[in-house]
């Protein structure tokens, strides 16, 4: 039998995983063990929240991770980012769609006004702007979070509401207008023994699976370059936080 609250830190994990696959490796670090050992775990519990898709995008990502040789996924990345900003693939928001350096300056001072509403801040040593996908991820990572704690305390429907409006505002907002099209290019530019296919498909998989539970439709009402078949039950929980300033600074967005 599922918890209520866990659904929620299902969804944060995989945000999680996601935030970190997709910095920069740390050459100094194991990395690969830590993904592929939460890969495993995540799939097991996404398992008992009926999301049939994401438990096989989670299980092929942990089987691909089992055989990279060495600790880090630094010659995958690099293959697939090179050591720059990429002009195939760009890991920021900015570099989609924005018209002018206006636009995008706006969309900054926007995603810095959502993570202030929460208190938080880019952390300084991964040295990457603030719409850097594993940023906005890792900001998802929290949202979903507070979620699964307020469930879990049982601190009222009011808090669950806002929330739950913040991640569905910075979904629309910020992460669905772009983030399937650099997820399909992260998978044309991979060839196929490269980690970050099996971390896209992953990606986008867990992405339909958010806009499907908000019913948000994705850019051109149409799923992402490489989506999985199957569907996956919505995904049901109310959500938490404390600070409702969220609400209208997104919104505003």
């Amino acid at each position: 039998m599922t918890r209520i609250h866990e659904p929620a830190l299902t969804r944060s994990g995989i945000y999680r995983l996601l935030a970190t696959a997709f910095l920069y490796p740390d050459p100094k670090a194991g990395g690969v063990a830590h993904l592929r050992d939460a890969s495993g775990r995540l799939a097991r519990e996404a398992s008992r929240t009926g999301l049939a898709r994401t438990v096989r995008a989670l299980r092929r990502t942990r089987n691909t991770l089992s055989h990279r040789v060495g600790g880090t996924l630094l010659d995958d990345y690099i293959e697939v980012f090179g050591h720059g900003v990429s002009g195939d693939c760009p890991s920021y928001e900015g570099e989609y769609d924005q018209a002018d350096v206006f636009q995008k300056s706006q969309m900054l001072a926007d995603l810095n006004a959502c993570y202030h509403a929460f208190g938080v801040v880019p952390s300084p040593e991964i040295k990457e702007r603030p719409d850097h996908v594993s940023v906005e991820l890792d900001f998802m990572h929290l949202l979903t979070l507070k979620e699964g704690y307020a469930l879990l305390q049982g601190h009222g429907a009011e808090k669950v509401r806002i929330c739950r409006d913040a991640q569905e505002s910075f979904l629309a907002v910020h992460l669905s207008p772009w983030i399937l099209d650099f997820a399909g290019r992260v998978a044309r530019k991979a060839s196929k023994t490269n980690a970050y296919r099996a971390l896209t498909r992953l990606l986008t998989v867990h992405i339909e699976t958010e806009l499907a539970m908000f019913r948000l439709e994705p850019p051109g009402g149409r799923p992402g370059a490489v989506s999985d078949s199957g569907t996956d039950e919505h995904l049901g929980a109310a959500v938490s936080a404390d600070h409702a300033a969220m609400e209208a600074s997104c919104d505003a967005a």
